[in-house]
């Protein structure tokens, strides 16, 4: 294993200055400056939590209310689903926390999503972000892009554990998502929590031209700044390790991407 991982819990590096050939794999696919362009067209959701100062019913009858103008269906299954989750939760913990992912494959859609929950309730936010659903490789296609991406995670892992990790990269087990940060999300310090089935959480941003009073960064154990720049990866240990996490504020009206994969073993 890493010693640097294992000891601090945690490990961060650039891709190109790590291994030039899994930094060019990840450049082939998300050209200089046109990255929105490759992976906004991934996006089907806002994910957003948060303490209200109403029920959790009470923000669903006030929000279908409003989105009505945007002609954004709620009777739609996905929609209807997250709901029903959404709900169950606050019903069984806390009736005024919403944890909600508002699905829709239109970005301007989402969006506007956002911008009606931010306009329209009072709320202190735990997190936000924009995502996509599972980047899942094609088995037929080795050379298509969900493929590079589980290639280059798998690859990289494997360096910094001694044995055989191919577990966590099985169908039922590996997922990896596109994670984009528009301006005013973040997510407050929190630990994950110990978790047996866990061995990392990976992710790679992929930013070119970020600049620093831009926010975002992913702050490690309080005194660690990652910045979001393209190749910038951070690597979070679970095998022996708990590490204390933050992302700060996206303070300008830019996207903060970043694949994100939680290797967990989901298949037992």
């Amino acid at each position: 294993m890493n010693i640097n991982l294992v000891n601090n819990g945690f490990t961060t590096f650039n891709l190109k200055d790590y291994n030039v050939d899994l930094y060019n794999k990840l450049r082939e696919n998300i050209l200089y400056k046109k990255t929105s362009n490759v992976l906004d067209v991934y996006l089907c959701n806002f994910f957003f939590c948060a303490t209200i100062p109403i029920t959790v019913y009470q923000f669903f009858e006030k929000i279908e209310k409003i989105f009505l103008d945007i002609d954004y269906d709620i009777t739609h299954q996905d929609y209807l689903r997250q709901k029903e989750v959404a709900l169950k939760q606050s019903y069984t913990g806390n009736e005024y926390y919403i944890r909600m992912a508002f699905p829709s494959n239109d970005l301007s859609i989402l969006k506007q999503i956002k911008e009606i929950i931010f306009s329209n309730f009072e709320f202190n936010q735990d997190q936000s972000w924009f995502e996509s659903g599972p980047f899942v490789p094609n088995e037929l296609n080795t050379s298509n892009f969900q493929e590079s991406i589980k290639h280059i995670i798998h690859t990289i892992l494997q360096n910094h554990y001694p044995d055989n990790i191919s577990r966590y990269f099985e169908k039922n087990n590996y997922v990896t998502k596109i994670s984009c940060f528009p301006k005013q999300s973040w997510i407050l310090p929190h630990r994950d929590g110990e978790n047996d089935e866990r061995l990392a959480v990976i992710l790679i941003y992929l930013n070119d031209d970020w600049k620093p009073e831009y926010g975002g960064q992913l702050v490690l154990e309080k005194n660690t700044l990652v910045q979001p720049e393209f190749g910038n990866v951070a690597i979070l240990d679970f095998t022996k390790n708990n590490v204390h996490h933050e992302v700060l504020e996206v303070l300008d009206d830019k996207f903060r991407y970043a694949f994100i994969s939680f290797l967990d073993i989901r298949n037992m």
